[in-house]
């Protein structure tokens, strides 16, 4: 099991918690499969992306990482006219999943609250709890709570930090 994403895709296991009873049908296999080297073209519900194969394989045990990894036959659906691999999900926060496994922090998140829900229902699918936690349990800015006295302290402490940390 995945420690980060706190999930594993192994075979016949649940790819979400959710309601959903798809699983994911990925079987070990002893043959050295094929698997695409750099770009991987992605076609998520009719939004097409590019990617490398690193990026998807970032964090073992998600969805994509089984899907690409080679460690397992998972069964995919490749366009014959533009070698693209078929997702059957909503593409249009994928954008934000791609960053998320580039980067492996949470850049920007949609404003509207109807697309964040969407965009955590997209990332539990692809097992990325990380990104979940993130849209699930926002940081909170305290900065924007404390008295003006109290930001002034904060300041000051800020700069006696930054002193001892960059003494030459």
């Amino acid at each position: 099991m995945n420690k980060e994403q706190g999930r594993s895709f192994e075979p016949g296991s649940p790819t979400h918690d959710g309601p959903s009873p798809t699983k994911v049908e990925a079987t070990n296999t002893d043959q050295n499969r094929q698997m695409p080297r750099g770009k991987i073209k992605l076609d998520v519900g009719g939004f097409k992306f590019t990617t490398s194969r690193a990026t998807v394989c970032r964090f073992p045990g998600t969805f994509l990482e089984v899907m690409f990894s080679g460690r397992h036959d998972y069964p995919t659906e490749i366009d014959e006219e533009d070698g693209s691999y078929f997702i059957d999900r909503d593409g249009r926060h994928f954008h934000h999943v791609l960053n998320f496994l580039r980067i492996g922090c949470v850049v920007s998140l949609p404003d509207d609250d109807t697309a964040r829900d969407e965009l955590a229902a997209e990332a539990d699918f692809y097992g990325l709890e990380g990104l979940v936690r993130a849209i699930r349990q926002p940081q909170v800015d305290i900065a924007s709570h404390l008295s003006p006295e109290m930001s002034k302290i904060r300041d000051e402490e800020d700069k006696i930090r930054r002193a001892f940390v960059t003494t030459e």
